[in-house]
């Protein structure tokens, strides 16, 4: 099986789902998906080509005694949709 590098639209893509792009090959890209592979885990995953960015909403502080700090995140498509 032969894997393809990524170019830059798809470097983008992949880090917008929030994965790293050095453990995923390309295996396939569809009309609407890229399909990747990871050689680590077996695992094959498609994901959305349109997805451009990942934004932070807030940051929420906990009242607990521990403090931690809680990230809400979501995916903004390429269209500007939520």
């Amino acid at each position: 099986m032969r894997f393809k590098k990524f170019n830059r639209k798809q470097k983008e893509c992949i880090r917008a789902h929030g994965l790293q792009v050095s453990k995923w090959y390309l295996l396939r890209e569809t009309e609407f998906y890229l399909i990747l592979y990871n050689p680590e885990s077996k695992q094959k995953l498609p994901i959305d080509k349109f997805v451009k960015e990942f934004v932070k909403i807030h940051t929420v502080r906990v009242t607990d005694k521990s403090r931690k700090i809680h990230k809400k995140e979501r995916r903004i498509g390429g269209n500007g949709e939520d």
